[in-house]
C-alpha cells in the first residue's frame, strides 16, 4: 500500500487502557503492514495526538518543506513546534497502540478517548476535546456546505461524463 492510498475517515469512541493502550482500528491495522511503524505526533497546543503511518509522516513532512508559501522562519516553527516532536510507538500483538510517555499527560483525567480519521492521520483526543472542537468546527463549515455539496454534484456530473464516453 502506498502513503497515497492510506486514508482514514470516521469517528469512533474508544478507551485507554491501565497502561495507556489503545485498540487501533482495522484501516490502521490493514495501512500498517507487519512492522512497528506508527509515529504519533502531540499537538502544540496539547489537544491531540496524531497517529501517521511512518511513510506518510515522511511523505507529509517532505511535501511541507517543499512549500513555497512558506518563510524559513515558518519552517522551522513548524518543524520544531510539530514535526521533531513525532515519537514512535509500540503495537502489541492484540494491536493496540501504546501512548508514549510524553504525551499522557494530555489523558491523565480521562481513559474516554476519541479516534477521528482524517485522511492521511488518525487523530486521538480525550471526548470532552473533541466536543469543543466538533462545535467550533461545525460553526466553521456551515458557510461552506454549499461548496462542499456543490463539490459532490461537479464528481457525480464528471463521473457521469466520464461513463458516457466509455
Amino acid at each position: 500500500m502506498t502513503s497515497a492510498e492510506i486514508s482514514f475517515f470516521g469517528i469512533q469512541e474508544a478507551k485507554l487502557d491501565g497502561q495507556y493502550r489503545l485498540p487501533l482500528i482495522q484501516d490502521v491495522i490493514d495501512a500498517r503492514g507487519t512492522k512497528n511503524n506508527l509515529r504519533v505526533v502531540p499537538d502544540p497546543d496539547g489537544r491531540y495526538i496524531d497517529i501517521f503511518i511512518l511513510q506518510v509522516f515522511q511523505k507529509y513532512f517532505n511535501t511541507f518543506l517543499q512549500r513555497e508559501d512558506i518563510s524559513p522562519m515558518e519552517r522551522e516553527a513548524a518543524i520544531d513546534g510539530y514535526f521533531s516532536r513525532a515519537l514512535q510507538t509500540t503495537v502489541d500483538s492484540t494491536n493496540r497502540m501504546t501512548v508514549p510517555k510524553a504525551f499522557r499527560d494530555l489523558f491523565k483525567n480521562t481513559k474516554q478517548v476519541i479516534m477521528q480519521g482524517r485522511g492521511p492521520m488518525m487523530r486521538i483526543m480525550p471526548v470532552s476535546e473533541w466536543k469543543r472542537i466538533e462545535e467550533e468546527s461545525r460553526k466553521k463549515a456551515r458557510p461552506l456546505m454549499s461548496k462542499i455539496e456543490d463539490s459532490a454534484y461537479t464528481m457525480k456530473n464528471e463521473e457521469t461524463l466520464n461513463n458516457q464516453e466509455d
